[in-house]
């Protein structure tokens, strides 16, 4: 056929294009007239799908690629690169790269990478990151990370990380880190961390982490933390932390806390103020402030304070006690102690003591002053109320 350069009077529209319909070209200052029956029968024995697909690489080997540069000496089959530079340099298969330099350098196989620079320099097997530069130069297997700089510099396989930064420069296996910077950092492994900043720096395996900077730095394993700051710079291992900064810089193992600041004892006076940690093991201690600054093993310690008088910074230093009620055993020294009601104990230093504070048992002059007293009473029924009797120094009872 001649020249393909044409013209046309009359437009009639796709709809009024077949083959009885002609058309004039113009060839060498001449006007010919042919029919579009003769264009289609040319494009039909020269332009063939193959010429395509060898002059659009990106439609090769279930291949596409839009973009300046995308797929740039990339040799990987069923990949799907979209963006600026896009899948440059990748060398595997099975991988989508969407975004500027997405999989860039791309090495693993059954790659999603999402966003500029998402997945680029990577290094392993199934793989999604989402996130501008999520999953940068990752090491690890089977990465999930979504948000910007997710999981980026990971080193291990089964990171599951969510936030802005989350999981980045991740070292072991087997990590949840769900929150801007959770487990940052982080050297353990099994390390479930829900929160801001929770388990960045961690050291430890086996552990918890629920609140913000919850577990950060902590040190030990086998520990469950939850709370904003619980857990913060723990070193002990098979621990339980609920409550804000509890058991933060904790030194004991085998401890539970509950709590605000429970496990961290805090001096209010005089200046500087400071938190004192517990360094005990087999330590219990439920209520605000309680079993802080403690240094005795095998103590329990209930109420707010228990354990501890913030203002003079009084710590229980005492083996196997039990303190109950507010600052109870608090500066206790004495070994195998039980201390209940309020202040009891407080600065005790005898050994194998049974103490109730005078402010929880009441004392009446005799049998017959406490019959007096206790019959003027709403009381309990099935119940004995104790008392200390002045005229024997006794402790009686008075049953209901």
């Amino acid at each position: 056929m001649a020249d393909l350069k044409v013209s046309q009077e009359v437009n009639l529209g796709l709809a009024g294009i077949n083959g009885t319909v002609q058309y004039r070209v113009i060839k060498g200052g001449n006007t010919y007239k042919q029919s579009y029956a003769d264009l289609f029968s040319y494009i039909n024995a020269h332009v063939t799908l193959q010429m395509v697909l060898d002059n659009n690489h990106d439609l090769v080997d279930d291949i596409t690629l839009i973009g300046t540069n995308a797929g740039l000496a990339q040799t990987g089959t069923g990949v799907t690169f979209i963006g600026s530079g896009a899948g440059s340099g990748n060398i595997n298969n099975d991988t989508i790269g969407i975004g500027a330099n997405a999989a860039f350098g791309n090495q693993g196989q059954y790659v999603v990478a999402l966003g500029n620079a998402a997945g680029q320099g990577n290094e392993s097997q199934q793989v999604i990151a989402i996130g501008v530069q999520s999953g940068v130069s990752n090491k690890g297997q089977e990465l999930i990370a979504i948000g910007t700089l997710a999981g980026n510099l990971n080193e291990a396989p089964n990171l599951i990380a969510i936030g802005t930064q989350a999981g980045e420069g991740n070292k072991q296996s087997g990590v949840i880190a769900i929150g801007a910077t959770a487990a940052f950092s982080n050297q353990g492994s099994i390390l479930y961390a829900i929160g801001s900043g929770a388990g960045s720096g961690n050291l430890g395996n086996f552990v918890n982490a629920i609140g913000f900077s919850t577990g950060s730095f902590n040190q030990g394993n086998w520990v469950n933390a939850i709370g904003d700051n619980s857990g913060y710079y723990n070193k002990g291992s098979n621990n339980t932390f609920l409550g804000r900064y509890s058991g933060s810089k904790n030194e004991g193992d085998d401890c539970f806390f509950v709590g605000f600041k429970s496990g961290v004892g805090v001096t209010v006076g005089p200046p500087p103020f400071s938190d004192v940690p517990n360094t005990g093991d087999n330590v219990i201690g439920i209520g605000n402030y309680s079993a802080g600054g403690n240094t005795g093993n095998n103590v329990t310690f209930i109420g707010q304070n228990a354990g501890v008088e913030p203002t003079l910074g009084l710590f229980n230093t005492g083996d196997n006690v039990i303190g109950i009620g507010q600052q109870s055993a608090a500066g206790n020294t004495g070994d195998s102690v039980i201390a209940l009601g309020a202040n009891a104990g407080l600065n005790n230093g005898s050994d194998e003591a049974f103490i109730i504070s005078n402010s929880s048992l009441r004392s009446f002059i005799d049998r017959a002053d406490a019959v007096a007293f206790y019959t003027t009473q709403s009381l309990a029924p099935n119940c004995t109320y104790f008392y200390y009797d002045q005229r024997d120094f006794g402790i009686k009872g008075y049953r209901t």
